[in-house]
C-alpha cells in the first residue's frame, strides 16, 4: 500500500498515490482551470494529482511572482486561484490584491503548510474564500466544489441584475418618449 504522500515514477511519468479520502465524483472528469501561486513544483504536482483522483481534469498554470500572476490573469480565463501563503518575494495577500485589481470574481483558496490562525483570518477578511492546510487536503475538494458553486451563483446574480437594469432603462426610455404618460398627467 502506498503511504501518505508517496511519489512514484512510472514509465509514463510521475504519479502521486495516497490513501486520503475524498467524496466520490462522477466517472467523467470535471474540467478545472487553475492558476496556482506556488513556488514548490512538488507541492503543485501533489495537489494536481489529488484533484485528478477526486474526479477533476485540472489544467494548472503555476506562477511564482506578481508579474507572472497578473500576466496569467490577463491572458486566459481561469476557474479558480490556489495560492501558497508564503513564497520568496510574493505572498497570498499580494496575490489576492492582484486578483481583485484584475476585476475577476474567481474563488481564491489558500493551500499552505505555513499559515498562522491570525494570518488565515486576515486573509479571509481580505477576500480569500478558504484556506486549506497542505497536510489536510481532504478539505480541498469540498472547498473547491463549494466555491465554484458560489462563484456561479454570483455570476448568475450579476447577469440577472444586468438584465433588470437593461429592462428598467428600456422602460424609462419608452415612457419618457411616449405621449401617453404626459397626457394622463396633464388631465389632472
Amino acid at each position: 500500500m502506498w503511504g501518505y504522500g508517496s511519489l512514484a515514477v512510472c514509465g509514463q511519468g510521475l504519479y502521486f498515490r495516497h490513501d486520503w479520502s475524498y467524496p466520490e465524483r462522477d466517472p467523467i472528469a470535471t474540467p478545472l482551470r487553475i492558476l496556482y501561486v506556488e513556488d514548490n513544483n512538488d507541492d503543485a504536482l501533489i495537489v494536481t494529482a489529488y484533484l485528478r483522483r477526486a474526479g477533476f481534469a485540472p489544467v494548472v498554470q503555476r506562477v511564482e511572482t506578481a508579474a507572472g500572476m497578473a500576466a496569467a490573469l490577463a491572458a486566459e480565463p481561469w476557474d479558480l486561484v490556489l495560492s501558497d501563503f508564503s513564497l520568496p518575494g510574493f505572498s497570498a495577500p499580494e496575490a489576492l490584491q492582484i486578483l481583485h485589481a484584475s476585476g475577476q470574481d474567481l474563488p481564491f483558496i489558500i493551500v499552505s503548510g505555513t499559515i498562522q490562525e491570525e494570518e488565515a483570518v486576515a486573509a479571509l477578511r481580505a477576500g480569500a474564500h478558504d484556506f486549506i492546510v497542505k497536510d489536510r487536503l481532504t478539505r480541498l475538494v469540498p472547498a473547491i466544489t463549494r466555491e465554484l458553486g458560489d462563484a456561479e451563483n454570483r455570476a448568475t446574480q450579476r447577469r440577472e441584475q444586468a438584465v433588470r437594469q437593461a429592462l428598467e432603462t428600456g422602460y424609462r426610455l419608452l415612457f419618457a418618449n411616449s405621449p401617453l404618460p404626459r397626457a394622463c398627467n396633464s388631465s389632472r
